[in-house]
């Protein structure tokens, strides 16, 4: 086909790559790091080459993803799910129930068929995870709105009267330019 080594490399490791759920055991560098494969127990903890992630996670975060393994590295797919801590248990549990539809699986049929039904795991951990926020809404004792008003006359002297004011706090920058951002705490 014309492929020069580093391509067959490539699209070898792109057309064996699986869905996973990964646990992320040490941070390596600002752009690697350690993690398992859950679903893999008899492979080691291996390193990953991924900026983004590795900047952005912190050690034991789980991530329902794609990864692609190379000769001494491997990267993580497009797409990918974090499942927090408060999802810990049933984010697992849900992906456990749908890889069992299947039977009892062995870890290679388990990856294959969470690759096969890679959306559906991702869609319902986001389902959850937004009952888990609404829930943790509800019972908090608190209420929140948000007002937005155009002032049309004598900005300088409504800017002096809501600075007075302990109850208002300005935001030291705003996005729209010439604008000014008050917090409103009502405390009680």
């Amino acid at each position: 086909l014309g492929l020069n080594n580093d391509e067959r490399i490539i699209l070898r490791a792109r057309k064996n790559s699986s869905a996973t759920v990964i646990e992320i055991q040490k941070i390596l560098d600002h752009q690697s790091f350690e993690c398992l494969d859950l679903f893999d127990k008899s492979r080691p903890p291996f390193p990953v080459v991924d900026r983004r992630t590795a900047s952005q996670m912190t050690r034991f975060t789980r991530i329902l993803t794609w990864v692609d393994d190379f000769p001494y590295l491997s990267r993580l797919g497009a797409g990918g799910i974090v499942i927090s801590d408060i999802l810990r248990r049933e984010g697992m549990e849900i992906i456990e129930k749908l890889i069992k539809r299947r039977g009892k699986p062995d870890e290679k049929t388990i990856k294959q068929y969470l690759s096969e039904n890679f959306g559906e795991a991702a869609h319902r951990l986001t389902e959850l995870a937004s009952e888990k926020t609404k829930a943790m809404v509800r019972s908090m004792d608190v209420h929140e709105c948000i007002a937005t008003y155009d002032i049309v006359r004598e900005p300088e002297r409504i800017k002096a009267i809501l600075d007075s004011l302990p109850e208002f706090q300005r935001k030291e920058e705003c996005d729209k330019e010439g604008a000014i951002e008050y917090s409103w705490l009502r405390i009680g």
